[in-house]
């Protein structure tokens, strides 16, 4: 069986390229998160809207119905 090479972060220059990549991962994440936020907002008022408009169009009715 063949063993695999293991990196080993034994240079500063490798310690900065593990960096660049932390940061490059972290930031991406950020901008991932930063858009499902904005989505979610924008599905929450668009549910308010049409569960307004549900009672707007059925709000009359539901009260005949329950005298």
């Amino acid at each position: 069986m063949e063993e695999k090479e293991v990196f080993v972060i034994d240079s500063d220059a490798k310690a900065e390229w593990a960096l660049k990549k932390i940061r490059a991962a972290e930031e991406e994440t950020d901008r991932l998160m930063a858009l499902i936020v904005h989505e979610q907002m924008e599905l929450e008022k668009k549910e308010k809207e049409l569960m307004d408009k549900l009672e707007q169009d059925t709000g009359y009715l539901k009260h005949l119905l329950s005298e």
